[in-house]
């Protein structure tokens, strides 16, 4: 669906590592647990992390709905995904790849999804056999003028 792929294309593609003071950028796909990484305002969170220094506001809005940004400082938990607002940031990764809160809820929104298809096919084949069998029953009785509907062969007797 188009929410699915909306919530797809929020996932940056790139992330800031920081190593021995060295910024260098990556694909996030790149981002190890533990690593060290930072967010500048404007730029959205390329992993799950924790802040190790910094403050900033942080729009949450397109995982948790939050209209109001979020305050962040030192020990506050960032999530993939979300945009950092004012300050930079500079970040240890805790959750990377699938184990990012954005993967896990696109993965639960592909299940859901998977499983109200199934439903939906379900319900489709049972209307369906509830309208060819109705149509069956109706294609086996006769009307035959003044006599009223006389059951076919196997069905019991004829009304008189």
């Amino acid at each position: 669906t188009s929410a699915l792929r909306g919530l797809m294309d929020l996932a940056p593609q790139t992330a800031t590592l920081v190593e021995d003071g060295v910024e260098r950028v990556v694909p996030v796909a790149q981002v190890k647990q533990g690593d060290t990484f930072v967010v500048r305002p404007g730029e959205s969170i390329p992993v799950d992390g924790e802040v190790i220094e910094g403050t900033s506001s942080v729009n949450e809005a397109a995982l948790t709905g939050e209209s109001m940004p979020v305050e962040k400082e030192a020990g506050s938990e960032v999530r993939a995904a979300t945009i950092n607002q004012t300050g930079a940031l500079l970040c240890r990764a805790t959750r990377v790849g699938q184990d990012t809160t954005l993967s896990q809820v696109i993965r639960r929104l592909e299940e859901n999804l998977h499983a109200y298809r199934i439903a939906l096919d379900n319900r489709d084949r049972e209307r369906l056999h509830a309208k060819l069998t109705y149509s069956s029953n109706r294609k086996r009785r006769i009307n035959l003028p003044g006599s009223g509907q006389i059951p076919l062969s196997g069905e019991g007797s004829a009304k008189r």
